[in-house]
């Protein structure tokens, strides 16, 4: 496992004192870079080949939000590739080494010409040593099918600030626009047990997006993100529930 030490601001936090969603993927995104440079396999590696890994899906099992002002071990390892798919696991460990986050990702290989998803070649896949040598896919667990209720809607443009150096909205976004969707009175005592997210179109500056929030029939918080009534990126807030 790839591990870095994050050390978790007071301006990384929500108002609860927990570690912010956005900040939690940028640590994602910043964990699974360090990983891929260690490998040789940069993005400027992939760019001068016309490739790059699009990130599709993250689940993450959350057992406890870390706290503002505590340091964190947060790790990634690539897990397999299959056909034009690649998949990651992640972990988020205090210091004691005790996991509060487990994850994983699934990211496919794009040729940023044709914007047509192709295999990885064989000298690609050889740069990952820690991989899978034999192709095999990650499980990912279906999202709920429970019957649905729209809790709220707004309305949000894309700011220059959210495109990342792809040139479009850096996938650690639609988590904090999913976040800021939610009714203040959901938000600021939402615990979280699972954080699920799916991307589906890219975004671009100055697009406008309606993020709608549904409360579903066992508790949990699923947001749509939607330009034009396409969606662009899914959020499912899967809440801990109460003992009886």
């Amino acid at each position: 496992m790839y591990e870095k030490k994050y050390h978790i601001e007071r301006f990384n936090g929500d108002q609860q004192g927990r570690l912010s969603v956005s900040v939690l993927m940028q640590y994602l995104n910043d964990i699974m870079e360090r990983n891929a440079n260690s490998y040789g396999a940069s993005a400027d590696y992939h760019l001068k080949q016309n490739l790059a890994w699009v990130l599709t899906e993250y689940q993450l099992n959350i057992h406890q939000m870390p706290k503002v002002s505590n340091d964190v071990m947060v790790g990634t390892l690539p897990y397999s590739f299959k056909r034009m798919m690649g998949y990651r696991i992640y972990t988020v460990k205090d210091m004691a080494g005790e996991v509060l986050i487990e994850g994983r990702g699934k990211f496919m290989l794009i040729d940023m010409k044709s914007k047509q998803f192709v295999r990885p070649t064989p000298e690609l896949l050889n740069l990952f040593t820690d991989a899978k040598q034999e192709p095999e896919a990650l499980k990912f667990d279906k999202w709920p099918h429970d019957d649905k209720q729209e809790r709220a809607r707004m309305q949000i443009v894309v700011s220059h600030e959210d495109i990342d150096v792809n040139g479009h909205v850096n996938n650690a976004c639609y988590g904090m626009y999913a976040y800021r969707g939610l009714p203040e009175d959901i938000g600021k005592d939402l615990v979280l047990d699972e954080l699920l997210l799916k991307y589906k179109k890219e975004t671009f500056v100055h697009d406008e997006l309606s993020v709608v929030v549904y409360e579903t029939a066992g508790g949990d918080y699923w947001v749509d993100m939607l330009k034009d009534e396409q969606v662009h990126a899914q959020v499912l807030f899967k809440t801990k529930k109460k003992s009886a």
